[in-house]
């Protein structure tokens, strides 16, 4: 049996969208920091400020970090919480998916357009 390793060992990523494009295995998690707020129902303790996009060439070949494709900084109306997002590709183009809540707490789910067919880290 083979050793378990870790996506990246330098974050917390959870709840990946896992596609292949192009013959390149490309992940997408949820990146989740520590708040320090006590767990509730609301969810309050996941502090969810961004998505980062990892990709491999062979289940078993080198990670690539790309590192930050969307921040919730980067989003005017934002509140919080960049929740498990997914993409798809269609036209030539790629696109991210993703709830946010927005500043009443309101969870909306977006589409933003990714960069040209590496779909790695430059937005559009």
């Amino acid at each position: 049996m083979k050793k378990p390793r870790y996506l990246a060992d330098h974050l917390y990523a959870a709840d990946p969208a896992v596609h292949m494009f192009k013959g390149k295995l490309y992940i997408y998690p949820s990146h989740d920091i520590e708040s320090g707020i006590q767990g509730n129902d609301n969810g309050d303790h996941f502090d969810m400020r961004d998505y980062h996009v990892f990709s491999m060439e062979s289940i078993d070949g080198d990670i690539t970090d790309h590192g930050v494709i969307l921040d919730v900084k980067d989003i005017s109306w934002a509140g919080r919480q960049l929740w498990d997002c997914d993409t798809a590709y269609k036209n030539g183009m790629y696109y991210l998916y993703f709830p946010l809540k927005d500043q009443t707490e309101l969870t909306r789910w977006l589409c933003r357009s990714l960069s040209d067919a590496e779909n790695t880290s430059k937005n559009q």
